[in-house]
């Protein structure tokens, strides 16, 4: 047999081969694509179940809080009802005054949690790196961060004033303390094997912290700083009630001194907002996180 006729008839023989592995590759493929739509229409149908008993939950929770009121099953004085609340909301909307109120307490709360975060993140970073330092002011730490925040308002008060700096003084006190233990248990918590791998490969400090250590402790950090992001809307709207120029802790005290309940649930849903907003912050910096440093 010829090498030109050997060719010929190996590559007879391998194309139905090719042609057997190209269907079941498309066949392969086919079945993924299957399996993705299966798994995305599963988690639509699960999305739309959540959503529907979730507002359910809602609208039934207002309704049987509107018909309790309204026939006198409760002190409808104490408790208010939906419409009324929504009635002073609005209310509250359309007028001027309220928005340096809103404005007070949102500025506060941004610039305690910022440079709360700065700082907790840095001193975490610190002790993690230090360890003998942070065994040593483990205990005054521990201390100042079991010492009640709203005890401490007056007496940032007294330092502070009445104004911005003492509410960002007492919204600054949770956060840091907050992303400082996140950051230290986020660094501590790198693998042991990839530990000894970076010192087997003798990689400098910079490039261990950078490419090991915090991507490590990144899911820490973003945890605490959405816990974080939370209390320093209460921490903020304590100091207020407690004294301040403007702010919604200040309405919030005016409205129940005078038994408004239905401006005071209208105050709170505010103030609720404000920390609906500092988490969806989070979620999305937690997004742009996860694409810079994992993929």
């Amino acid at each position: 047999m010829s090498s030109g006729e050997g060719a010929g008839a190996a590559r007879g023989s391998s194309a139905p081969l090719a042609a057997a592995l190209s269907a079941n590759d498309r066949a392969r493929i086919a079945k993924e694509q299957s399996t993705l739509e299966l798994l995305r229409r599963e988690k639509r149908n699960r999305q739309i179940k959540v959503w529907t008993v979730r507002i359910f939950s809602l609208v039934l929770w207002l309704v049987c809080w509107e018909v309790a009121s309204r026939l006198e099953l409760v002190q409808s004085l104490l408790i208010s009802r939906p419409t009324k609340v929504w009635a002073a909301l609005v209310e509250y909307l359309t007028h001027a005054p309220i928005y340096t109120d809103i404005w007070a307490t949102f500025f506060a709360v941004v610039v305690g949690l910022t440079l709360g975060t700065l700082v907790g993140i840095a001193l975490g970073i610190v002790f993690a790196k230090l360890p003998i330092l942070y065994q040593a002011v483990g205990p005054y730490l521990t201390i100042l961060n079991a010492m009640p925040r709203p005890a401490l308002a007056p007496i940032f008060l007294v330092w502070f004033g009445l104004g911005a700096g003492s509410k960002i003084t007492v919204a600054m006190s949770i956060v840091l303390f907050i992303l400082l233990l996140s950051t230290v248990a986020g660094i501590k918590a790198v693998d042991e094997d990839i530990g000894n791998l970076a010192d087997s490969l003798a990689i400098t400090p910079w490039k261990r912290f950078t490419l090991i250590e915090l991507p490590s402790a990144l899911p820490f950090i973003v945890a605490g700083l959405r816990l974080a992001a939370v209390y320093s809307v209460l921490g903020v709207i304590v100091t207020e009630m407690v004294a301040s120029y403007a702010g919604l802790g200040q309405q919030l005290i005016l409205a129940t001194t005078n038994i408004q309940m239905g401006q005071a649930f209208a105050v709170i849903l505010m103030a609720a907002s404000f920390a609906v907003m500092m988490s969806g912050a989070v979620s999305l910096l937690e997004n742009y996180l996860r694409r810079r440093w994992y993929q």
